[in-house]
């Protein structure tokens, strides 16, 4: 697996839980690190479903949700052809907000 170099300790803990919550949960969906990011692809249709985006003090969530889908989503700041494809942001500050669960399967909320 690859580190990924915006990260820090603490995200790259919270990627690490993120990771094994996606395995236990969501067999089908693939994590995969790249230098930057981790694309999430569901086997099932062969779509990426998210992208993970870590930063030293927090991790940015690109979705195919709609801003208006959760409180919690933001409008993503992407232009052009990424913010239609994501269009929202879930912004985890504190491990507290992993615990929200998102399923990111076909960008369903549950």
């Amino acid at each position: 697996m690859n580190r990924i170099i915006t990260s820090s300790p603490t995200t790259r803990y919270w990627l690490d839980k993120i990771r094994s919550g996606l395995e236990k949960r969501c067999p089908n969906i693939k994590y995969r690190e790249t230098k930057y990011y981790v694309p999430l692809y569901s086997s099932d249709e062969n779509k990426n479903i998210a992208q993970i985006n870590p930063q030293p003090n927090q991790i940015r969530i690109f979705l195919r949700l709609m801003p208006s889908y959760d409180q919690l989503l933001q409008l993503t700041p992407s232009t052009g052809g990424y913010a239609k494809t994501f269009p929202s942001l879930f912004v985890l500050k504190d491990e507290r907000m992993i615990v929200k669960k998102y399923s990111f399967k076909n960008g369903v909320y549950n």
